[in-house]
């Protein structure tokens, strides 16, 4: 099974274009005993904090922010699998509580979520996590807006992944192909006039999974790239 190499996807942010080798130089620059030391006290710290407001159930209600801050403490410090337990909360809590018009604090909260699951390898989870944010937002937004095409995107970067982990090959085929139609999805709504950033990430992406699979399944059926 290949796996992609760590500078040939792109994947979007909320806020900015990284790709996963920019990723590895970040950790690779924050192994400092000194980093580690202040994590470790701002987690503990944060730790007393939601104790203090009656736990995370509490804390969901009365004061989000901290659990959130809670969260990203424990994804800085590696503890992934902590970090996404105290995301899934949100996601859920949420998605039960949606309104009509559009909010962006459960994107947000779901895209944290769907890179803590990332960061992990759990391509699955992160892939429905994208799936439920593209779904929000296509039942809110316009297709062209810059934040569906950004999250079609996500979600096709995050399947792409994902068929990299499958053993069975059927599996894999059909989650490259899942992949191939979002990109797709991604690129047919995109305008490169005002986002030309986006769809060049788009582009690449696109042109790496027709690269690396050289246009054709495991089952050597030609995998539509265009």
């Amino acid at each position: 099974m290949r796996l992609p190499r760590p500078s040939t996807i792109i994947a979007l942010s909320l806020l900015s274009v990284a790709t996963i080798q920019s990723l590895l130089t970040a950790n690779n620059n924050v192994s400092s005993q000194n980093h580690w030391e202040r994590l470790e006290k701002q987690e503990s710290s944060l730790q007393s904090q939601v104790t203090k407001a009656g736990g995370k159930g509490a804390c969901l209600k009365s004061d989000p922010e901290l659990l959130r801050k809670f969260a990203n403490a424990l994804w800085l410090e590696g503890k992934t699998h902590e970090a996404s337990k105290v995301m899934f909360p949100f996601w859920a809590f949420n998605a039960q509580a949606e309104l009509t018009n559009y909010n962006p604090r459960f994107v947000s909260d779901a895209l944290m979520l769907a890179e803590i699951y990332q960061s992990q390898g759990t391509f699955k989870h992160a892939s429905e996590c994208f799936e439920s944010i593209l779904s929000y937002e296509i039942n809110r937004l316009d297709k062209t807006d810059s934040r569906v095409v950004r999250d079609a995107n996500n979600l096709a970067v995050s399947l792409y992944l994902q068929a990299n982990l499958q053993k069975d090959a059927r599996e894999r085929d059909k989650l490259l192909e899942r992949s191939r139609q979002v990109f797709l999805l991604a690129y047919s709504v995109s305008d490169e006039k005002h986002s030309p950033s986006l769809v060049s990430v788009i582009k690449n992406n696109r042109a790496f999974l027709k690269r690396d699979y050289q246009g054709a399944d495991s089952n050597q059926r030609k995998l539509q790239t265009d």
